[in-house]
């Protein structure tokens, strides 16, 4: 998803206070299109104590049954966890076409 999401430019707008450029330049480099860097330093013990509290850093969804569910399906089609952006989506729309047929059922 990043390689991706670098590799597209953000056309300029007529907004001033709206950059445009590749977003990893952007981030890093902001200078070299006139930007300006909005990084903020982040207390690292505040970002410790809020791990606990987000489900980003898990790389499933937040409900352990569906998460089991869509192991299972995924299983029994023979399919494995997607490699990209593209797969992540035809995925996604597997399960969900699947789940909804197999409810109606």
């Amino acid at each position: 998803m990043v390689t991706v999401w670098n590799t597209h430019v953000i056309r300029p707008t007529r907004g001033q206070n709206v950059p445009s450029g590749r977003p990893c330049i952007l981030y890093t480099l902001p200078v070299v299109y006139g930007s300006r860097d909005c990084g903020v330093d982040v207390d690292p013990i505040a970002v410790d104590a809020c791990k606990d509290l987000t489900l980003l850093h898990q790389n499933k969804p937040s409900d352990s049954e569906m998460s089991e569910l869509f192991q299972i399906i995924m299983d029994d089609n023979n399919m494995t966890l997607p490699d990209d952006v593209d797969d992540a989506v035809e995925t996604y729309k597997f399960l969900r076409r699947f789940t909804i047929n197999e409810g109606l059922q």
